[in-house]
């Protein structure tokens, strides 16, 4: 119903994905609410260097761990560096048989046709180039207000922290049950295009998994908390976290199969779903904690990167990496003005607000019912004291800071 529809969340959570998903239901005319589109214009901003995280450990091997969105295989969107405002402009216009040009005509454009526009990595758009955008979309959207039917829709894909104003879809990481059932599918999936000599599929295996999601034993075999109890009590803490992010669960999944990685480490075919995952985590150079703490390094650095500009979101990060224990309000306050900052009286509550919006920095617990402490969540703060390791150029030993059990 929306003239501007946000998708939003972190990397790698399926924004993108999502998007190709309808462009090709609504190309089949799978939807009976939503007609198909005369044209669909898809806009992107992803660069060759930003990629797209591979989640296959065959395809890590031969291609490296980051796809390039310009591959066919990874999309068919237009690269627009930045998503150029006049760029963007002249792509409508570039829709119409005679000689558009400028804004007025691609608002008559979209104003007269049924158009689908997709701006994916929304985030990288600059800030003039927003205002412009946001004077577009005014104009198309006072239109409708006034009661011009205006069929044309437009799709925006951007991180947590960017705050627009339009109709939000919020991707965060999956339910426990969606966890589940999503890694039996993807097994499912690479068993039917890989097959022998790359993929297991022997049946047993086959009909194991499905036994988790059976509608009759899925309540005792959830298989992710059954992987859990096979772990030391660290990496339960980092697998309880990562199993529901879909880039780390499809690359579990890629390993569960991976008759190669059976060869190389000598692992016994006779053990079950949950046992061969257990080894795998617990080995000495483990494929899947390498890929998780990559992955999770590819995240943070994204959303780190969309704060670079909001000075108050980086200093808030920094005082909390410095300090051995979490700060509440009063004291993020006190260190801004120890370190020459003027903090405004919503400053440092904006700051906080927007990375725990963020999702992937800093957590909080309440002291009482005035008091708040913030602290970082293991791996930000493993990525940040390795940033200020860094610039510090020191050898890396930095306070580890303490976080509430909680």
């Amino acid at each position: 119903k929306g003239l501007v529809i946000q998708i939003h969340g972190l990397g790698g959570l399926g924004k993108t994905a999502l998007v190709y998903n309808f462009i090709k239901r609504n190309i089949a005319d799978d939807f009976q609410t939503v007609p198909r589109f005369d044209s669909i214009v898809p806009l992107t901003s992803k660069s060759e260097e930003q990629g797209e995280l591979i989640a296959e450990r065959w395809r890590v091997l031969q291609e490296g761990p980051i796809a390039n969105p310009r591959d066919p295989k990874e999309g068919m969107m237009m690269y627009i560096p930045g998503l150029a405002y006049d760029k963007f402009i002249g792509r409508i216009c570039a829709m119409d048989t005679g000689h558009a040009s400028g804004k007025d005509d691609a608002i008559r454009i979209l104003s007269e046709g049924r158009h689908l526009v997709i701006l994916d990595n929304y985030e990288d758009v600059s800030q003039e180039d927003k205002k412009l955008y946001k004077n577009f979309f005014g104009i198309l959207q006072e239109k409708m207000m006034e009661g011009t039917k205006i069929s044309s829709r437009i799709i925006i894909t951007t991180r947590p922290n960017e705050d627009l104003p339009y109709g939000k879809i919020a991707l965060k990481y999956l339910d426990i049950q969606v966890a589940n059932q999503l890694l039996v599918k993807r097994y499912h999936h690479y068993a039917r295009i890989y097959g022998l000599p790359l993929w297991v599929t022997d049946t047993k295996y086959l009909e194991s998994l499905q036994d988790y999601i059976s509608s009759e034993t899925a309540s005792k075999n959830d298989i992710i908390e059954r992987i859990k109890q096979l772990l030391s009590q660290d990496q339960q803490l980092r697998f309880t976290e990562s199993c529901r992010h879909p880039k780390i669960l499809f690359y579990l999944v890629s390993l569960i199969g991976d008759l190669e990685l059976r060869t190389i480490h000598n692992l016994d075919t006779s053990l079950s779903v949950e046992e061969y995952i257990a080894e795998i985590v617990k080995l000495p150079d483990s494929p899947f904690l390498k890929f998780h703490d990559e992955t999770y390094t590819w995240v943070i650095k994204k959303a780190y990167d969309d704060l670079l500009q909001d000075e108050y979101c980086i200093f808030v990060l920094k005082a909390l990496v410095e300090s051995p224990h979490p700060l509440d309000h009063n004291e993020l306050e006190a260190k801004a003005i120890e370190n020459g900052m003027s903090p405004g009286e919503s400053s440092i509550n904006k700051a906080t607000t927007k990375l725990r919006k963020v999702g992937c920095f800093i957590d909080w617990t309440s002291v009482d019912i005035q008091t708040i402490r913030y602290n970082l969540l293991p791996d930000a703060n493993k990525f940040l004291r390795s940033m200020h390791s860094d610039e510090d150029g020191d050898d890396g030993e930095t306070v580890e800071q303490q976080t509430p059990s909680t």
